[in-house]
């Protein structure tokens, strides 16, 4: 993992579970600018807590090996809750998602220290006649609500020639349809917060299905450190 907010919403997690201490693997390539900037906002739980971050589900396809070194780590990773297959169903409950938020969104906004609360999902075959129930927490987000991401998604990944010191990143975009619901205003929890996602109606003629592989919530700050 090499995006700074999602570094960042990842330490928040383990301080709040309760961690001595983190411990890093491979970063010993990075740029002392780098390691000064992301690593003494991750070691410091207080500093960590009104900074940008960047909440997401895993996926259980994201390990695509092509060594036998590579399909070890697959097989170490555990099953995460995306991809999921949306359709049209009778029923009135659709896939239930779980994701956790170690800020405390509601204080920040009393205090007037955010600045924006986003969720973000990304599908794959999404069409422009397509319509989604959402709710977080038991509360509907209108899909009429949603709109384009501000910047494009992308992926942060090491650039072809990583191991020469320092490394150097890169930006691929993600080829995936992203929309955007603006959260500042709605209820979102210090812990465990559920997403539930139905297909109301798709587009005549589908061919293929819908499928959700990604879903993020996006947290900026006045003062981002």
């Amino acid at each position: 993992m090499l995006n700074e907010d999602q570094l960042r919403a990842v330490a928040a997690r383990y301080w709040d579970a309760g961690v001595d201490g983190l411990y890093l693997f491979n970063y010993y390539s990075m740029s002392n600018q780098w390691r000064r900037t992301v690593l003494t906002q991750m070691a410091d739980p207080v500093r960590l807590a009104r900074t940008n971050k960047c909440y997401a589900l895993s996926y259980t396809d994201r390990a695509r090996p092509t060594s036998q070194l590579g399909y070890s780590f697959r097989n170490a990773i555990p099953h995460g809750q995306l991809p999921v297959t949306l359709a049209e169903t009778q029923a009135d409950r659709g896939a239930c998602l779980t994701i956790d938020v170690n800020d405390d969104v509601q204080t920040a906004r009393t205090d007037g220290a955010l600045l924006t609360c986003i969720l973000g999902l990304g599908f794959e075959n999404l069409e422009d006649e397509d319509e989604l129930a959402i709710h977080l927490n038991g509360t509907a987000i209108p899909w009429t609500n949603s709109h384009p991401p501000a910047r494009p998604w992308t992926t942060t990944s090491y650039d072809p020639e990583w191991n020469k010191y320092p490394s150097r990143l890169q930006e691929t975009p993600l080829e995936l349809d992203a929309v955007e619901f603006d959260l500042t205003d709605l209820p979102l929890n210090k812990g465990s917060n559920q997403l539930e996602i139905r297909m109301v109606k798709t587009a005549p003629r589908r061919e293929s299905p819908i499928l959700l592989k990604d879903v993020r919530i996006l947290l900026t700050y006045k003062n981002n450190e």
